[in-house]
């Protein structure tokens, strides 16, 4: 029994009250030392090792030296998430849109405010060409009149010389023409290539996710299950990038599957609710 400062200074002298109190404050520190026997205490601390003869470690004056911090991060803060950690939505989010549905959605918006006929007339003519409409690969590429870049080619190489210039010209055309659409649509193609190919550097890295792709099994069937049962746990994932942000974003919705899942993500997240609010829950399906 803990007795108080004001009764124990009337028992013994009030200095060693006060010394008895202090240790007793400090003891209090220890997790769980309340359900600890003092034998049992007085030999764990016996045993307890200190860092003698670990100068630089003593000498810390922050628990992570920002050499550390930076060395650290160098290698393993890689991805969007906090502090730079990895995501989901790092290594499969193209696929989901991750970081790149809203620069492809103002790409489109943009392009529709520029008149691009012209180009799109002649990469229409080079996929023509492509599929062999104006002649076969190895022999002459005959171009219609009134097409861009009309006229009789020795073979597809000359045709697409003559095409690609065009188009660079009609390109640098709209540049001039439309200065503040161009650095949009730059910053766009800018976000989207840097992002898949960090993507694809977080796929082929395998120390960075964790995942050997060159060794997957198709058709694993005990995944399935395993992959069900994890979705509630999934589903309290919210953060940005991370699992529930992606499964959310590629289950199709338009059948009952898709929706299940979304619907799992959602009890989980439910279930913790109610757990923390101390409202007891019976998820179990019944075995009848």
């Amino acid at each position: 029994m803990m007795v108080p400062f004001q009764r124990l200074e009337k028992m013994i002298p009030a200095d060693q009250a006060l010394a008895n109190k202090a240790l007793q404050a400090s003891l209090e520190q220890i997790k769980n030392v309340v359900s600890l026997q003092l034998t049992e205490l007085a030999a764990t601390v016996t045993a307890i090792e200190t860092n003698d003869g670990l100068g630089l470690i003593v000498g810390l004056q922050q628990a992570v030296p920002d050499s550390v911090r930076t060395a650290i991060s160098s290698t393993v803060a890689t991805g969007t998430g906090a502090n730079g950690t990895l995501v989901l939505g790092d290594v499969l989010g193209c696929a989901s849109g991750y970081n790149i549905t809203a620069q492809m959605t103002d790409t489109v918006a943009v392009i529709n405010t520029m008149t691009t006929t012209n180009l799109q007339n002649i990469y229409e003519v080079m996929a023509n060409t492509a599929n062999e409409d104006y002649g076969d690969y190895d022999l002459t590429i005959t171009i219609p009149i009134g097409e861009p870049g009309y006229g009789t080619y020795a073979n597809i190489d000359v045709a697409f010389s003559n095409l690609v210039a065009l188009a660079a010209s009609n390109i640098s055309t709209l540049v001039s023409t439309y200065p503040t659409q161009t650095t949009q649509l730059n910053s766009n193609f800018r976000t989207i290539a840097n992002t898949v190919a960090s993507q694809q550097a977080s796929i082929n890295g395998n120390t960075a996710s964790g995942i050997d792709y060159g060794n997957l099994q198709a058709n694993l069937q005990s995944v399935i299950p395993s992959f069900v049962d994890s979705l509630h746990d999934y589903g309290l994932q919210i953060a940005t990038g991370e699992a529930n942000d992606y499964l959310t974003a590629v289950a199709n919705v338009s059948n009952q599957t898709g929706q299940a899942i979304v619907a799992c993500l959602r009890e989980g997240r439910n279930l913790e609710l109610l757990n923390n609010s101390g409202v007891g829950v019976n998820s179990d399906i019944p075995a009848t």
